[in-house]
């Protein structure tokens, strides 16, 4: 490799960097020059001019501290949950990761249909979504559905990408995937409670208006006694009576 071939490499690597916010990990520095098999000092120098460069270089600690994160949180989890994820994690030590030096390689082999390199780059990836995975579990979604959005979100980005910083992408865009179903689920389960509280009003003032007025209240009764819109008293309604429902046929629960 030639000073052109070597200054062009690099200053690729400042343009990747560049596109993911001003940072590369050191597996990412090293792809490119993996065929000219650099000693120990020339990595450092490498190094020290991408840094020189305004390039910060991540030496993979984020990984591991995500992996720690994981195992912390999954360790705090129900022992049903705890198990999924210890077999979802035995399941994936037998799938062999390729090496982060392929990466560019196996994306171009994608690109010109290698259906074989778009397997090696999904099954490569899957171990790190349930390590993601396993930071969100506990807040109320199933493990099983926090993989199932992750992987699916992998399979995306596997056929959009064109391989330059994929890693890093990935784990953005996995993670936005896992935080979003968590907060859908909180939404869900905040409006499921409000529901249930106006339900309990709803009686009560139902039960106060025929003590004290001897029939049977209108919605509009109810509404103004609730200080609430005739619709909102609605909404309730029927959403009790399908609760109802559900419990009499026994399609009700979790």
């Amino acid at each position: 490799m030639n000073q052109s071939e070597f200054l062009e490499k690099v200053h690729g690597l400042i343009a990747q960097a560049e596109a993911e916010g001003g940072s590369i990990t050191e597996e990412a520095m090293a792809a490119p020059f993996a065929e000219e098999n650099l000693s120990p000092d020339q990595l450092l120098s490498l190094k020290s001019f991408l840094q020189g460069s305004g390039v910060t270089i991540l030496d993979g600690r984020e990984k591991k501290a995500i992996r720690m994160s994981a195992a912390r949180n999954v360790n705090r989890l129900e022992n049903k949950e705890k198990k999924i994820y210890q077999s979802y994690m035995e399941e994936l030590d037998l799938i062999k990761a390729y090496d982060p030096a392929e990466e560019e390689i196996l994306f171009s082999r994608k690109a010109a249909g290698d259906k074989n390199a778009r397997q090696m780059l999904v099954e490569g990836n899957l171990r790190f979504v349930v390590e993601l995975a396993g930071r969100y579990a506990g807040n109320g979604v199933p493990l099983t559905d926090l993989i199932q959005e992750g992987n699916m979100e992998l399979l995306l980005l596997v056929d959009e990408h064109m391989g330059i910083g994929f890693r890093s992408v990935m784990e953005q865009r996995v993670s936005k995937a896992m935080e979003m179903l968590v907060e859908e689920h909180a939404g869900h389960n905040a409006f499921k409670t409000r529901m249930a509280d106006m339900a309990n009003k709803l009686m009560d003032a139902s039960e106060d208006f025929a003590d004290n007025e001897g029939t049977q209240p209108t919605i509009e009764d109810l509404a103004r006694k609730l200080h609430v819109r005739p619709d909102e008293v609605k909404t309730v309604m029927k959403m009790s009576m399908d609760a109802m429902t559900m419990d009499e046929t026994g399609l009700g629960g979790e």
